[in-house]
């Protein structure tokens, strides 16, 4: 009789033990937001800090709503997701699987992100060229602009009504002799530029170096002020590409989070 007594507590302390552990999480959860991009990267907000986080953390919030962005101010679906052995699966309210990318932003919790529109133009001009040899001046980069990928997108970056100008230039990966390999993105605010990040390298570790792209353009603390969030990946290696998020702060960009 005592031994049953004995089982008896053991199993009624087990079920406290859980209850306690599902309503402890439901208490810290209930104000955090996790924000994912692609399919690798998972970001945590709560009591206004940014944390880096990993998908293992997100296992019990699989099937839970998310909103989804694709990164051109477009919601694909209001979604699920779904953490599996080869990664993070979105799937629409019909079950669809969605096609993932660098892009694809996923929120889930309660705060609300507000999504830049993310096209990025070719054509250039004769004032971006302008921009652009003031930043490969600045860098001693003497290169042609034909020689480079170079793409622009246009935001009210400030909301200030006035347009501003989003850059992404590099050589990483291209053709033809050079003595550097570079990744730029920088901003032109008001005419004045402004770098948000940079990678540049001797050539002989172009393949080895982690190069930048443009990834997202968010405001998620509703101050009207985009955020710019970067992909470092390297040639054939995707698997380890990360990302970092970017603030205009005192009239300069500064890494928040990531790597």
């Amino acid at each position: 009789m005592k031994y049953k007594k004995i089982l008896i507590l053991m199993l009624i302390f087990s079920i406290l033990n859980i209850l306690f552990y599902i309503i402890y999480l439901s208490i810290i959860e209930k104000n955090s937001t996790y924000m994912i991009i692609g399919n690798s990267t998972v970001w945590k907000y709560k009591d206004n800090k940014w944390m880096e986080s990993n998908l293992n953390k997100l296992k019990r919030l699989s099937f839970k709503e998310a909103y989804v962005y694709n990164g051109y101010n477009q919601i694909l679906e209001n979604a699920y997701l779904n953490l599996t052995k080869d990664g993070l699966e979105i799937y629409s309210k019909n079950y669809e699987n969605i096609e993932m990318n660098s892009n694809v932003l996923s929120v889930i919790g309660p705060k609300k992100v507000k999504v830049g529109n993310l096209e990025m133009m070719d054509t250039i001009t004769e004032y971006d060229e302008q921009y652009i040899n003031d930043v490969l001046n600045k860098y001693s980069i003497d290169i042609s602009i034909n020689n480079m990928l170079t793409y622009k997108n246009v935001i009210d970056i400030n909301n200030d009504g006035n347009e501003d100008y989003l850059f992404n230039i590099s050589n990483f990966y291209t053709e033809g002799e050079k003595d550097v390999a570079f990744s730029i993105i920088f901003c032109v605010i008001n005419n004045n530029i402004k770098i948000v990040d940079k990678v540049i390298v001797d050539v002989n570790k172009e393949l080895s170096e982690k190069a930048i792209y443009l990834t997202n353009i968010i405001d998620y603390n509703e101050d009207n002020i985009y955020e710019i969030i970067v992909n470092k990946t390297r040639y054939g290696d995707i698997r380890n590409d990360c990302h970092a998020m970017y603030k205009y702060v005192n009239g300069k960009y500064e890494k928040i989070i990531g790597c």
